[in-house]
């Protein structure tokens, strides 16, 4: 997204497409991972990622990194996270050494980051999409670009087959496009059945690609063996799903609907809504823990208790409001759909984290 979710990336990533048209053990010091219920939020607005012990509800520490951070991923070992930083200057990732918890590497892009990027299965390359009409591929055991891959205009989200053979890459244009990793070259495109695939999400086996289409609020489930649209699953007029995420066994999606102001819970195996979960504020992402038993709601806070007429634009409001302002991350039961713990307090902005 030129972002997308992501406190202003969504949005601008929206506007433009409107207006025009974690590595393995082996890469680097093998680390211990941090401590299972440790989750890492992106805060916008503070130019911070926040670091929480959920079992405590303590807040252990603050990381500053680029400005705008809005969506993390962390290596296989837990060893690095990534964060994407949106800009709009300098354009860069910053990798955080979970052990010491601070910025171990500030990484110079060609072009804004948009507000997705993906890291290969194994962990060893991360693809990061650029406004530049480009998607950079980091290697991880480095942290240094090692190719760059010529996109149509506005990349704004992208996966990677779970082999790491394929890129599939999300424009503005409203197209899928397919490439090659190792060379870069294009291997097939179709064009999604909606408006502005903002965030996109994969399944396990790599079989389906979603995109969540912002403007039409839809989602286009894809079969990458034959690249055809499987299916449209359709949300209420008017939700604008700003982010989805798979449960980890791929069986359940949670997308976060700022139109709306609430979160669908959607059965992939039947393409059915099984749940609808109103929220007080804006939801920006929900992340879920690694066996899948709990999600990680963030919101951005009672600044964000827009009317619908103006939700649309929210990411444009939240990206000029100063740090220091309410955000939340919410906890709930997956089984239950129920809130379990604490809500945590954040600045200005919580996005798309990590959660060990």
């Amino acid at each position: 997204m030129k972002y997308i979710s992501a406190l202003g990336v969504l949005a601008r990533s929206l506007r433009a497409s409107l207006l025009g048209g974690l590595a393995v053990l082996g890469c680097g010091n093998a680390l211990a991972a941090p401590a299972a219920g440790t989750i890492y939020i992106p805060v916008d607005d503070e130019n911070s990622v926040y670091v929480f012990n959920t079992n405590t509800g303590a807040l252990t520490t603050k990381i500053g990194v680029g400005t705008h951070p809005i969506v993390l991923k962390a290596l296989p070992d837990g060893s690095k996270v990534y964060v994407d930083n949106f800009g709009l200057l300098p354009w860069q990732v910053s990798v955080i050494n979970t052990a010491t918890n601070t910025v171990s590497k500030t990484i110079s892009m060609m072009g804004d980051p948009y507000a997705s990027f993906e890291l290969s299965k194994d962990g060893r390359y991360l693809y990061v999409p650029t406004n530049a009409n480009v998607v950079q591929v980091i290697d991880t055991t480095t942290d240094s670009i090692v190719r760059t891959i010529p996109t149509a205009m506005g990349p704004m989200a992208v996966q990677v087959s779970p082999d790491g053979s394929k890129l599939y890459v999300f424009n503005t244009s409203n197209g899928l496009e397919v490439y090659n990793t190792a060379t870069g070259q294009r291997l097939s495109a179709i064009t999604v059945s909606g408006m502005v695939p903002a965030w996109s999400a994969i399944s396990p086996d790599g079989i389906y690609v979603y995109s969540l289409n912002f403007t039409t609020s839809n989602i286009t489930k894809i079969d990458t063996r034959t690249m055809t649209i499987a299916d449209t699953i359709t949300l209420p007029a008017g939700s604008w799903p700003l982010s989805g995420t798979l449960t980890p066994d791929g069986r359940k999606m949670w997308v976060a609907d700022i139109g709306t102001y609430d979160v669908t819970v959607i059965d992939m195996t039947t393409d059915k809504i099984v749940r609808k979960m109103p929220t007080t504020n804006a939801p920006a992402f929900v992340g879920l823990s690694p066996d899948g038993t709990k999600a990680y709601l963030s919101d951005l806070g009672p600044v964000s208790a827009l009317p619908p007429a103006l939700r649309f634009f929210i990411y444009d409001f939240f990206y000029v409001l100063p740090p220091g302002l309410t955000g939340h991350v919410t906890t709930y039961d997956t089984s239950t759909f129920q809130q379990v713990g604490n809500v945590l307090s954040t600045g200005t902005g919580p996005v798309a984290g990590v959660y060990f």
